[in-house]
């Protein structure tokens, strides 16, 4: 966060000031803008409120202005923030949106705050005077954006508790923090070195396999399932092992509670779909075979299949049990597909081979 913070926004006829990081209140089906100090000093004030940070892509520098408030620890903030909130982010053409949902409301409410945000234009919000965070926070250094400050936020652990609710709402608590471990990278799965030692070909459904980079390696394995297109989504660790043999795309996709799916997650999707749909069989992989490769499955059979989140997720597991998508993946996914009920159909009409393990 070592952009400005904005002190006066306001929504406008037009936009007649310059743009800093502004700060929304929504309540009661509204969005209110709001000084960026106000809850930076008291934030249980609005912890059974949702907010919305929005992040201009770009933009003047606005005019900066000197505060007499009281300087507050940024470490602290962000772990009471981070205990009280879940984080979904979005965008517009303009602006990257980070919706701040309170941990006890279902976050289907940001499907709502982002049809308001649409039919508001955040064009429309505007900031003229900003404060520099270093008159806000103790500390000396902090994240220079927000996507790196959440990337940073003190987990003990990656994963949230989901649950799903009768609606097929999704729902999940946060993980618990450890104010000692602020700055760190987000802990991995805790048997991960296991994984990538049983890592074995999983079929999803006829045409789709799911597995790890041990099973990406074996060439023998792959050719046995029968397997012609490979999806990589771990391109920056694991390595495109037989480029004449396999048609691959490489996607490169951190996983964390906080990255984005962007254009590039849902471009590998359509080349599962494509593949499959000309009769190729494919394997996704990322470097374990328990999230990110997952996530694609789950998607697809949401999309393609009409699996609710909750069906997706349970399906999933019975056919690879070690899956544990992060839940910032589930969120987007969830808000991104539309389910279309619990029942699978015609999935298994096509004759693809048994796995071979």
């Amino acid at each position: 966060m070592g952009q400005s913070l904005s002190a006066d926004p306001i929504f406008g006829s037009e936009s007649g000031g310059t743009r800093s990081l502004m700060l929304l209140v929504y309540e009661n089906g509204h969005l209110s803008p709001i000084p960026f100090s106000n809850y930076i000093i008291s934030p249980s004030l609005f912890f059974e409120k949702a907010l919305v940070l929005v992040e201009p892509n770009s933009g003047i520098s606005p005019r900066i202005c000197e505060t007499h408030v009281r300087k507050v620890s940024y470490t602290e903030l962000m772990t009471t923030t981070m205990c009280h909130f879940s984080v979904i982010p979005s965008q517009t053409k303009a602006d990257r949106l980070w919706i701040f949902i309170p941990s006890f409301k279902e976050t289907s409410l940001a499907s709502e705050i982002i049809s308001i945000i649409r039919d508001l234009g955040l064009e429309k919000l505007s900031s003229k005077i900003a404060i520099e965070p270093s008159c806000l926070f103790f500390e000396s250094q902090i994240p220079s954006s927000i996507s790196e400050a959440l990337k940073k936020k003190p987990l003990t652990s990656r994963r949230s508790l989901l649950t799903v609710s009768h609606n097929n709402q999704l729902n999940f608590s946060p993980s618990s923090f450890d104010t000692n471990s602020l700055g760190q990278k987000i802990l991995s799965f805790s048997s991960s070195s296991e994984c990538l030692v049983n890592d074995s070909c999983d079929l999803v459904i006829p045409g789709l396999f799911i597995s790890g980079e041990k099973v990406a390696s074996d060439k023998s394995l792959l050719q046995k399932n029968g397997i012609t297109h490979i999806l990589n989504l771990s391109g920056t660790s694991t390595p495109v092992y037989f480029p004449n043999d396999f048609k691959y795309m490489v996607s490169n996709l951190n996983d964390s509670v906080f990255e984005e799916l962007g254009e590039e997650f849902w471009k590998a999707l359509e080349f599962v779909k494509e593949s499959m749909n000309e009769g190729h069989i494919v394997l996704v992989h990322c470097r374990m075979g328990v999230s990110r490769s997952a996530a694609i499955c789950i998607a697809l059979l949401i999309e393609q299949y009409g699996h609710s989140l909750e069906s997706a997720v349970s399906f999933l597991k019975k056919q690879r049990p070690i899956i544990d998508v992060n839940s910032g993946f589930l969120n987007q996914i969830n808000l991104k597909c539309s389910s279309n009920g619990d029942k699978i159909t015609n999935i298994f009409s096509r004759n693809h081979p048994i796995p071979v393990f």
